[in-house]
């Protein structure tokens, strides 16, 4: 997908809100999305609404799709969201 975000003091620093900025900036559905990691629209929207957390080796998926580092969508704010 190759979104670059720019990492500034309002970057999202949770799993969920990085989600949401990620498939917000990359112009894809929840149902989109759902389709391109294997789980259905439902899963997508908790994860993004923090209601069921991200698992790691979804969070790994994830980060890979939206090619940014796997720390950094986990939430280390010393990683560089670049790949």
């Amino acid at each position: 997908m190759g979104t670059v975000i720019e990492l500034k003091p309002t970057t999202p620093t949770t799993r969920p809100s990085r989600l949401r900025l990620l498939r917000g900036a990359s112009g894809i559905t929840q149902a989109q999305l759902a389709e391109r990691v294997g789980v259905d629209r439902l899963t997508i929207r908790r994860w993004e609404a923090d209601r069921l957390p991200i698992p790691n080796d979804q969070a790994y998926v994830l980060a890979h799709l939206f090619e940014v580092s796997v720390p950094w969508f986990v939430g280390d704010l010393t990683s560089s969201s670049r790949r």
